[in-house]
């Protein structure tokens, strides 16, 4: 059975909440990134890998284990850059 949900192993089990926070506080240190919380992972999978790969709000929603009205007010914000993106775009279409 193919995994749907990213924090889930792969016979589909959740993942325990502590054994995650614990993996995520450990691989974060070791990459040298301030410690984090699943919030911001998912925040950050949703917002920066995800959305800029064209996957849709159904799928990254799923994906993550969220309706779409909660990937869309909680986990999806802008890039930094997202002026100059819009700005490129609307450029294109002259």
């Amino acid at each position: 059975m193919p995994m749907e949900y990213i924090f889930c192993h792969e016979d589909g089990d959740w993942i325990k909440t502590d054994a995650y926070e614990t993996f995520l506080r450990r691989i974060c240190l070791s990459l040298g990134f301030k410690v984090t919380n699943n919030h911001a992972l998912q925040m950050s999978l949703n917002s920066n890998v995800l959305i800029p790969l064209g996957v849709t709000v159904a799928d990254r929603a799923a994906m993550l284990g969220h309706s779409i009205q909660t990937n869309l007010e909680h986990y999806s914000f802008a890039q930094k850059n997202y002026v100059s993106t819009v700005c490129a775009l609307l450029d294109a279409q002259t």
